[in-house]
This record gives C-alpha cells, sequence and structure tokens, in this order.
C-alpha cells in the first residue's frame, strides 16, 4: 500500500503551526519562540528558504494570502504580522491588535482574516480596507482554540477552552448567532461535515462532539474513540478527516457512522499541534513537541478512485504499512473524559476596544 512518511524537517524549536504555500512547494511553521521557518520541499529533499524572528513570544499561528504573496502571523505577544513570502521581509505590524495573546488564526477569505484571544475575544479583519470590521467580546471566557467557516452561509465557528462552541453570522459584526452548552471540557478542534449539516468539535478528554449546524445549544451525537486530546481536526471530504491527538497519533476517522479506520503515522509520544493538507490534498503535515515537521504523503487516501495514486510534485510515494487498521471502532459511552490540562488565564472583562487600522504602522 501506498503511503508513509515523506520527509521530516527539522526546526530550531517547538511549532505551534504550519501552512502550505497555495501555489508552491513550500511550507511555513511559527515556533514556540516567536520565529517563522520557512521551507521549500522536492521530491529527494527539503531546503530552507527564509528563518526570521516575527514576533517577541510564540508564533501561534500562520496563513498564506489566498495568492500566496502574504505570510501571515498572530502571536502571543498580541502583534499580526505581515512578510512577503517571497523574500521573508516584513511588510507591516499591528501591535496590540488584541488585548491578550492570540492564540488563533484563519484565513476565511481572499482578504479577510479571523483572530481569538487566550480570553475568549474574537475579531475579524478586512485586510483590503485595512480595519477591524467584526468584534465579539464577551461570548468566551476562555482561549479561542480554533476556527471554522462556511463560505456559503457566511458562518464562522469558534471553539473555547471553556468548554462552548460559538457560531457567528458576519454580518453581524457584534452579537454570537448562537453558543453551545458547557460540554465539561475543553474544546480544541472543529471542522464542519455531512455538507456542513454536521460540525466536529475535537476535546481535551479525547471525545468527538457532534453538533448538527443550526442547533447550537447541545449535541447530537458523540464519539469518544480517542485515548488522549484531539488538539487538530481536518476534513477529507464529507465522511471522513484527520484527527491528530497528544498521544502522538494521526488517524483517520469515519464520521456518522463513528469509527477509527487507520493510522496514518505517529510523532512517537509528542502531541501533535496542527494537521494542514496541502492544495493537491496529496500531502498531510504535522507538527510536534519533537521540533519537527512532518509530511506524509496520503494520496492514496484522499485520492483512493485513481488505480495508483502519483505521489504530489515534491513528494516520493513510499511503500508503508503505516495506514493499517489500528483500533477498532468504539462505540458510544457516557464516561466522563480524563486528564484536564490546566486552565489559560481568565478573561480580562475590560471594554471594547475600537476599530483599528490593519498595517496601519509600516516598518
Amino acid at each position: 500500500m501506498d503511503g508513509g512518511e515523506i520527509h521530516q524537517i527539522r526546526l530550531s524549536e517547538q511549532p505551534f503551526d504550519s501552512v502550505f504555500h497555495p501555489t508552491s512547494h513550500v511550507i511555513a511553521a511559527g515556533l514556540i519562540t516567536g520565529k517563522i521557518e520557512v521551507f521549500e520541499y522536492s521530491e529527494t529533499a527539503v531546503r530552507p528558504l527564509h528563518a526570521f524572528t516575527a514576533h517577541t513570544d510564540s508564533c501561534r499561528g500562520v496563513c498564506f494570502s489566498s495568492d500566496g504573496l502574504m505570510l501571515l502571523s498572530a502571536s502571543a505577544d498580541k502583534s499580526i504580522l505581515s512578510t512577503d513570502a517571497n523574500s521573508g521581509q516584513a511588510i507591516a505590524r499591528l501591535e496590540n491588535a488584541h488585548s491578550d495573546g492570540i492564540n488563533a488564526l484563519r484565513m476565511i477569505s481572499p482578504s479577510v482574516i479571523a483572530t481569538g484571544d487566550d480570553s475568549g475575544g474574537i475579531k475579524v479583519w478586512d485586510v483590503r480596507q485595512q480595519i477591524c470590521c467584526a468584534h465579539y467580546e464577551g461570548h468566551h471566557e476562555d482561549f479561542i482554540a480554533d476556527f471554522e467557516y462556511s463560505e456559503t452561509k457566511n458562518l464562522l465557528l469558534a471553539v473555547s477552552g471553556d468548554g462552548t462552541m460559538s457560531a457567528m453570522d458576519l454580518r453581524n459584526t457584534s452579537q454570537i448567532l448562537g453558543r453551545s452548552e458547557n460540554q465539561e471540557d475543553e474544546l480544541l478542534s472543529v471542522v464542519f461535515m455531512k455538507g456542513e449539516s454536521k460540525v466536529v468539535c475535537g476535546s481535551q478528554g479525547g471525545i468527538l462532539n457532534i453538533f448538527s449546524t443550526g442547533t447550537w445549544d447541545d449535541i447530537s451525537d458523540r464519539f469518544p474513540g480517542h485515548p488522549q486530546s484531539v488538539d487538530t481536526l481536518v476534513k477529507i471530504d464529507d465522511e471522513t478527516l484527520f484527527s491528530g491527538s497528544s498521544d502522538g497519533m494521526i488517524r483517520v476517522v469515519s464520521v456518522l457512522p463513528n469509527k477509527l479506520l487507520g493510522v496514518v503515522g505517529e510523532h512517537m509520544d509528542c502531541p501533535i499541534e496542527r494537521l494542514a493538507l496541502s492544495p493537491d490534498y496529496r500531502l498531510l503535515s504535522s507538527v510536534s513537541h519533537d521540533n519537527t515537521i512532518k509530511l506524509w504523503d496520503v494520496g492514496y487516501i484522499t485520492h483512493e478512485e485513481e488505480a495508483s495514486p502519483a505521489p504530489p510534485q515534491g513528494a516520493t510515494s513510499v511503500p508503508s504499512p503505516a495506514f493499517e487498521q489500528a483500533e477498532e471502532a468504539m462505540e458510544d459511552s457516557d464516561e466522563e473524559p480524563k486528564g484536564k490540562k490546566e486552565k489559560k488565564k481568565k478573561k480580562d472583562k475590560g471594554n471594547i476596544a475600537p476599530k483599528n487600522n490593519f498595517f496601519q504602522d509600516l516598518l
């Protein structure tokens, strides 16, 4: 069976996030030191392109603009940085974009990004008009862990360490559409599934909480199939997803019916911080506490209709038994999740900040 690890990229420090370039064989990672490291990969090798200190505290989110010209990053130092993706040179910085450290960053359209902070605040930025165009404050009491966005519904979802998920219609710039009941566990990751009729949230206790879109108050199903926290989720198609867990395993999961289908690979016992799919869906990247990015050939999963899926340009197909039946499907249970980690600092209930000019301070 095709598949397996293509490249292992050694980083200088622990990464928090990674992202593929939309058109080139390039991947970028944000590190705990505030540094960003950018690499180009080919069929046989990886070479460093840029490495620069972007922030004074940990870089928790990175994303490329849709045209690939700009690399955006967000940090615990409360700032958002725009960098030229080709040269690695800083373009502009917005200091104090949030009142607390930024923990989540999401590109939701070619000119719009969303950011969430350690206190539960959420902002939506229009890069083209250079303004904060929406600000949701006071709806969460703990860090924003992840975002999901539906272009067809103009709907932004956020999950939080306070155990709740919120839904925002971006046409309303201050009030949320709905918020779930407290799930009594940190919610760490979120994806739409089933034609966006379902929402799957990964939790600290290893349970996948499943909501019906539009019914935000409580879950419609749950799947306790992971032994430890589900820190990151990536959708493959409407039926299946990749999950990254703090036990170091990358799994393939079926949603409704709920089954653990197999394992792509692992970072030994080091937690998986983030997964990302390449634009052609043939490569999966994983970043972990072992200070590496691993690139996996997943074309045999994402393009299984092809008889002999070719690896993406920039990667070689390596025969591997990695995708084996690793765990039997587990049926739902009412066991309480265990092993919750210490919460981040609680929310500062200050006044809502006025709109800011994005990138107003040119470097």
